[in-house]
């Protein structure tokens, strides 16, 4: 279980042919990458594991109706926040919060609530799958506050259920 699936960890799949470029030749159609320092808001040191510095994402040279369909198979990536409901009782969801699931907000341990399951990663997808082929995304809250979301929720979908 993800739920953390949004259009940022949607990616296309790299040109055939571009994965087995020499360093040279990525340089030769992309340009020399360029880097970025990582630094926190707050001035202090970076936690370990976290880079010194990141790549500037380079683009292709293709907009979205110049790629054939062969050329546009997707891949998701991220999965970070993956785990196993079996396995682990987890209650809150670590994404987006205008696409975490109603229920990662309110549902608690050892309440009526059940943990997240597979429904939460139905909701990212469904909320993705509206950007995709709506007019945007289905909650747009601004600003991004929970109430604000809740609120939302709630003039989209409905009353929240009473134990909430």
């Amino acid at each position: 279980m993800a739920t953390d699936l949004h259009l940022a960890n949607i990616l296309l799949r790299l040109p055939l042919g571009m994965q087995d470029m020499t360093l040279e030749q990525l340089h030769a159609r992309t340009g020399i990458l360029a880097k970025e320092p990582v630094v926190r808001e707050d001035g202090a040191p970076l936690d370990p594991g976290v880079p010194s510095e990141l790549i500037v994402p380079v683009r292709l040279g293709l907009s979205s109706d110049e790629i054939s369909l062969a050329d546009s198979a997707i891949m998701t990536a991220d999965f970070g926040e993956a785990f196993d409901p079996q396995v682990t009782q987890q209650f809150g969801a670590h994404t987006l919060l205008l696409l975490a699931p109603p229920e990662s907000r309110f549902a608690e341990p050892g309440e009526s609530d059940e943990p997240l399951s597979f429904p939460g990663d139905i909701w990212t997808l469904a909320c993705t799958i509206w950007d995709v082929f709506g007019s945007g995304p289905p909650f747009e809250a601004f600003p991004v506050t929970l109430d604000e979301v809740i609120v939302e929720h709630v003039e989209m979908l409905g009353k929240l259920p009473d134990r909430w």
